[in-house]
């Protein structure tokens, strides 16, 4: 009873509730990690994935397996069958058993590192210049300005990893997100003179090129998907 009353306290009805009513509940590091997935099963046509992360029962635990474990197990003092399904970044001693919760990592360093590519970075930079809006007069020079834009922001950040010994920005091993795709985007809107706010790295996921989308995106979007077919939520009214 004790142990149920401190799970309540700590965890929240609301959150029994949405596991009562998904019958899973998925992992992330942040709500960035949830946009990206969820852009990448639009963009993949990826149907069963899109639906189970459309409106998912999910808690944000900055990569911390223990807040996985506690979490979890409260939440199965009220809905025993509860399936889970933990998505870290990549780990020096790889996936954690938490068992039954489903646990990956990515193979890369994070989401983020997914997108941190040249080409998707200068094909954003062209579509943001609203092609449709300029017309084909006034196309042009914009995309060739925007595209500028961003080679000498990729060349800013390029230099700035350089001078401290990071390395390329292009590595899997960096955390792309917070190292190389803020700072690039960051610098590129100035370039431009526009404002940064409400700018998301997920935007980006529409530019990845198609032979640049790796195959552990899919994996992951797989698993999301199996999890959540297998859950059993409340019934309806």
């Amino acid at each position: 009873g004790s142990q149920a009353l401190k799970a309540l306290t700590e965890i929240g009805f609301e959150q029994y509730f949405q596991a009562h009513q998904t019958g899973w509940v998925l992992y992330l590091r942040s709500s960035t990690d949830l946009a990206v997935l969820q852009a990448f099963a639009r963009r993949l046509g990826h149907e069963t994935a899109a639906e189970a992360l459309s409106r998912p029962f999910v808690r944000y635990v900055a990569n911390n397996a223990s807040e996985v474990t506690r979490h979890y197990q409260g939440l199965r003092e009220a809905v025993p069958d509860l399936r889970g399904i933990a998505l870290f970044d990549r780990l020096p001693e790889g996936a954690p058993d938490l068992a039954p919760v489903e646990c990956l990592v990515w193979e890369r360093r994070e989401i983020g590192n997914y997108l941190c590519t040249r080409r998707t970075l200068e094909a954003y930079a062209a579509a943001s210049s609203d092609v449709d809006r300029l017309g084909s007069l006034f196309a042009p020079p914009e995309v060739e300005r925007r595209s500028a834009a961003m080679r000498d922001a990729i060349a800013e950040v390029e230099a700035a990893l350089a001078a401290n010994g990071t390395g390329l920005p292009w590595s899997a091993d960096l955390r792309a997100g917070e190292q190389i795709l803020e700072p690039i985007l960051a610098a590129f809107f100035r370039e431009l003179d526009l404002p940064v706010a409400n700018r998301s790295v997920h935007e980006l996921v529409e530019h990845v090129p198609e032979n640049e989308i790796a195959p552990d995106v899919t994996r992951k979007l797989d698993a999301i998907a199996r999890v959540a077919a297998g859950a059993s939520p409340a019934p309806g009214p």
